[in-house]
């Protein structure tokens, strides 16, 4: 089943910004992930863990369309990534990409406002 469109048609409450279902990538003859689904909805946090060679950083490049995959479907903001991992323009215009220092800079200017040092 579409595991991203049930939760988005299943509750109504919440917007999906991220939906990957049944990917799976390949690094030279091994499958380094497969068959993986996960929903992300807007507003909520995710982390990625796992031991060395699990494939964290494969899922991701995958995701970015550094990485081929083999099967499966990513869509992001409700459009579809083909399979080089093009963004369409209403989702590069929607994307802000934070740096550590980006981060850093927002957190002391924040603090600064509320009055705390």
């Amino acid at each position: 089943p579409n595991l991203c469109g049930l939760v988005f048609r299943g509750y109504g409450l919440s917007k999906i910004i991220l939906g990957v279902e049944g990917l799976t990538v390949y690094r030279e003859n091994r499958a380094a992930v497969q068959d993986v689904s996960f929903c992300l909805e807007a507003g909520t946090d995710m982390a990625i863990i796992g031991p060395n060679g699990a494939g964290k950083s494969t899922l991701i490049q995958a995701i970015l369309g550094i990485l081929p995959r083999k099967t499966g479907s990513i869509n992001i903001l409700g459009h579809a990534l083909n399979q080089k991992g093009y963004f369409p323009a209403p989702v590069r215009d929607a994307i802000a990409f934070l740096t550590p220092a980006t981060l850093t800079i927002r957190s002391r200017f924040f603090y600064k406002r509320q009055g705390r040092k």
